[in-house]
């Protein structure tokens, strides 16, 4: 442990930070985030966390569970700065909690860049990452109380159970909205400052947080994008930029892809409910399944192994989402709400045009897939088809991707990187059209970009049928103008 002693000092870190690391478990490897934590000049695994971990690799993907261990590693590190002695009791553990958000909320640097709170160089937090930090850390706690009795924050150890009251209160907070959210944590001062006055306990003063300038978020033209598209010869590289611009789906979450993924509109129905494809459009159905835990992995009407299983099983690989990040074939999920027993959503096309192009490019790449019979090794739709040597076939890198996209901006005398024109960019493009061209619905939108939150398979497919007749009268409104350009 001692190169972890070296990293602690030199990332500047007070008490607790997190690393991916590659586990064995009956031979099978698999990465998760270890806790390591600076206590009495040793550094130590915190088993507990490790256990957490481990109990979230059937629900959520490898960068998740990391963004979850970074969250808990900076609520420990709050305590153990903020005050290393504090006795947490039932009484008072949630209140710790709404004390590091609220610290979070307005950060601990103040107008001249310093630091004014024991080396912890936090900017104010968005709200996201708010109760992304809220919902990791009632994670854990709740974890502890359920599995092991007791909570521990490093060496210390406090006695707990899952119908405790403090309990309750987080669970409450977690279902109220977001101004209330926000003034738990503002009530948390006054907590402290009824209970403990004006002691040490007391809680950094709050500071107004520094003003930024808007940053308006530059895409490429949808001129531009059309041209990029119809200069790409590789059909994998043309259907990347194709469903990343005018169906919205990362980049990353593309590479995650299987070949069964990729279906004949008719397959929509099937996954999301009856769909009428007269009023809903014929276009291709593109399936964002989870990659990790989604039981569509084989044939349809099968739903046995998640996508994991199936893997190993078949394969002996892991999914590219749950590789290290380091890896030449990762390739992240971020941010897609699946649905349904399959755990699935779909792309919207916001051009007919556009879900046509992909589609022919989908049956020239499908084809390859048959010739070269890579279902043999592995199940990925998004594959070089050009290379040769060892990569023949195999799954595209993400690094690969950049490169192909920055040729693919200079091809047509473009500067690649500015006005984003970049793997990002295309994205932002989807979303700004959907808003202003179409003028799609702030709630759709979210459904389009795969963020909205939605309780059952049956309301999905309610709430995707009303998207798709409202994309095809936008998309009808402004048919001549895009027949024009």
């Amino acid at each position: 442990m001692a190169t972890k002693t070296t990293q602690f000092k030199q990332e500047g870190l007070p008490y607790a930070l997190s690393e991916i690391i590659n586990l064995s478990d009956n031979g099978v490897t698999y990465a998760l985030p270890i806790i390591f934590y600076h206590s009495d000049r040793a550094v130590l695994i915190s088993r507990e966390a490790l256990r957490w971990s481990h109990s979230l690799l059937s629900k959520y993907s490898l960068s998740k569970i990391q963004a979850y261990s970074k969250a808990l590693c900076r609520m420990v590190n709050f305590q153990r700065v903020w005050k290393p002695a504090l006795a947490i009791t039932k009484d008072n553990i949630d209140y710790l909690i709404y004390a590091f958000l609220n610290t979070r909320q307005h950060g601990t640097i103040n107008e001249t860049g310093e630091c004014r709170f024991g080396g912890l160089f936090w900017q104010p937090a968005s709200e996201t990452t708010l109760k992304s930090d809220f919902s990791a850390i009632k994670s854990y706690f709740e974890f502890c109380g359920r599995e092991l009795g007791y909570i521990s924050l490093s060496k210390h150890k406090y006695v707990t159970s899952p119908n405790s009251n403090w309990h309750k209160r987080l669970s409450s907070l977690q279902n109220t909205s977001s101004r209330d959210f926000f003034a738990h944590l503002s009530s948390a001062r006054e907590y402290w400052k009824e209970i403990y006055g004006a002691t040490d306990l007391q809680l950094p003063p709050v500071i107004q947080a520094r003003k930024h300038k808007a940053k308006y978020r530059h895409f490429p033209t949808e001129e531009e994008i059309w041209e990029l598209i119809f200069a790409e010869k590789n059909p994998a590289f043309r259907a990347l930029w194709i469903a990343a611009a005018f169906g919205g789906i990362r980049i990353s979450e593309q590479l995650n892809a299987w070949q069964i993924d990729i279906l004949p509109a008719r397959y929509r129905g099937y996954f999301f409910g009856h769909f009428d494809q007269t009023n809903v459009g014929g276009d291709i159905l593109y399936l964002r399944a989870d990659p990790l835990h989604s039981r569509y992995s084989e044939e349809l009407g099968k739903n046995g192994l998640t996508r994991t299983q199936f893997l190993h099983q078949k394969y002996n690989l892991l999914p590219r989402a749950s590789l290290l990040s380091n890896h030449p074939l990762y390739s992240g999920w971020k941010g897609t709400i699946p649905i349904g027993d399959y755990l699935t959503s779909e792309v919207f096309w916001t051009h007919p045009k556009a879900a046509s192009l992909f589609e022919v490019c989908a049956k020239e790449i499908r084809e390859f897939h048959m010739q070269a019979n890579t279902a043999a090794h592995h199940p990925w739709f998004f594959v070089n088809l050009f290379t040769k040597g060892a990569s023949f076939g195999q799954p595209i890198k993400l690094s690969r991707v950049e490169t192909a996209m920055e040729a693919a901006w200079q091809r047509i005398g473009q500067r690649p990187y500015r006005f984003g024109r970049n793997i990002h960019g295309l994205r932002h493009f989807y979303k700004w059209r959907a808003e202003n061209d179409l003028e799609i619905s702030p709630q759709h939108i979210q459904l389009m970009l795969g963020h909205s939150q939605i309780s059952s398979q049956d309301k999905y497919g309610r709430n995707a049928m009303r998207l798709h007749q409202a994309l095809n009268e936008k998309l009808g409104n402004l048919g001549t103008k895009d027949e024009a350009d």
